[in-house]
Formats: structure tokens, C-alpha cells, sequence
């Protein structure tokens, strides 16, 4: 079964004349993929769509072996919760809990997850291998951008999620620290089976995984 699986995709953006298309694209378990493309070509909402955030005017999406095509609104945010972990630019943390807790958040949002009684522990094991093993206790507010977006890609990955959607996650970081991001989303690849999709306009963070798509090359012309 593919993780990710998209037929005769079409995206309009009302009154923008913005469009995107995409006839055909999978990815299967555990694939980690650069996406790449010119600012503006939809990398960010070919994302939103895969993440039920936005609904798309036609085609089928196949997340995890769930039609999000057929899903509500409100059954697209559900589904989000217990499949999507999401890394999204500027994505703030709550100011008032600590690093730690943001990270295990996703498991207090709404309905859709249970509380696992392991989630601190790899809560901790996420900062440790993040270089942020010593940060749990702290607010939001004494950490640095670069810390914060790392804190942000420990939330996403705390729930295992089948796939990891990822919107340029290393923008601030400096090249050491983009590694062991790439580390991170790597091992939960290899010990979850997650499939992530990394946008990035980064060509090292590009080369640095193994497959690279182009959205230009993938998407075609509305008619």
C-alpha cells in the first residue's frame, strides 16, 4: 500500500489564477523526498492538501491508505491528528507550557488521539537527538528561531505519524544543525515507517535525502 497516492490532482486558488495539477504521484512507506520548485508553484499547497487542510477541486488523495477526498472538514481534521505530523513556517509554540510539553501537545488537541503514557519519553528522546536535551523545562520565549523550528519538528514527529509534511523545517538553521533535523526525520523514517516530504529550496537539505521531486516537472497545465 502507498503511503501517498495522488490521481488526477486539480487545485484552484479562487479570484488568484493560481492552479495546480498533478496527474500522478506515490510515494510508498518510510520514502523521504525533497520538494523542490520556484517560489509560488504550490509546494506549500499541494501540502495543505495532502494534510486535509484544503480540499482540492478534483482528484483522488490517498493518505495512508485513507481516501481524504471523501473526508468533511471535520473528518479531515481528525484524520489529520492521527496520521499528518505537520512542520509549518513560523508555526508558533504555546508561550505558557514548557518545551517540553509543546512537543507532546498533538495529544492534547481535540479528540482523535490518546494520551500515550510514553509520549515524555520520546519526548525527550526527540530533543536529545535534536541537541535540545537539556531545553524541556524552558518557555518558548528564551529560545532562539533555530531552537523554536526544531521544538516545532519534535511536535511533529512525537505521534509516529505515517507520513511527516515538512515546509522548509532547516530555513533557520545552520548546516550542522539542519543535519541532525535530517537525522531525526531519517530515524523516524527508518524505526516508524514515516514518509516525509520536505520542501526546500536548500540544495544541500535536497541532496542530503534520498529522492528529490520537482513540482514543476510533476504538475501540468489546467485545461
Amino acid at each position: 500500500m502507498s503511503a501517498v497516492r495522488l490521481l488526477d490532482l486539480r487545485v484552484r486558488h479562487p479570484g488568484s489564477g493560481f492552479q495546480l495539477a498533478l496527474p500522478r504521484w506515490s510515494l510508498q512507506r518510510g520514502d523521504r523526498v525533497a520538494l523542490q520548485g520556484p517560489s509560488g508553484c504550490g509546494k506549500s499547497t499541494l501540502l495543505a492538501v495532502l494534510a486535509g487542510v484544503m480540499a482540492a477541486e478534483r482528484g483522488e488523495i490517498w493518505v495512508d491508505g485513507v481516501a481524504v477526498h471523501e473526508l468533511s472538514a471535520g473528518q479531515r481534521a481528525a484524520f489529520r491528528r492521527q496520521h499528518i505530523g505537520q512542520v509549518l513556517p513560523g508555526e508558533a509554540l504555546v508561550p505558557w507550557l514548557s518545551v517540553a510539553d509543546n512537543v507532546v501537545l498533538p495529544y492534547r488537541l481535540g479528540p482523535g488521539l490518546d494520551w500515550d503514557p510514553e509520549a515524555p519519553v520520546r519526548a525527550q528522546a526527540l530533543l536529545d537527538r535534536l541537541g535540545l536535551g537539556d531545553h524541556g523545562h524552558r518557555r518558548p520565549e528564551g529560545l532562539s528561531t533555530g531552537e523554536r523550528q526544531r521544538v516545532s519538528v519534535a511536535r511533529a514527529l512525537i505521534t509516529r505519524p505515517a507520513v511527516l509534511l515538512a515546509d522548509e523545517p532547516t530555513s533557520a538553521l545552520d548546516p550542522g544543525t539542519a543535519r541532525a533535523v535530517l537525522a531525526a526525520i531519517e530515524h523516524a523514517s527508518d524505526s516508524d515507517g514515516t514518509t516525509a516530504i520536505v520542501v526546500t529550496h536548500d540544495p544541500a537539505v535536497a541532496a542530503a535525502l534520498p529522492q528529490q521531486a520537482f513540482l514543476p516537472a510533476m504538475a501540468e497545465p489546467l485545461p
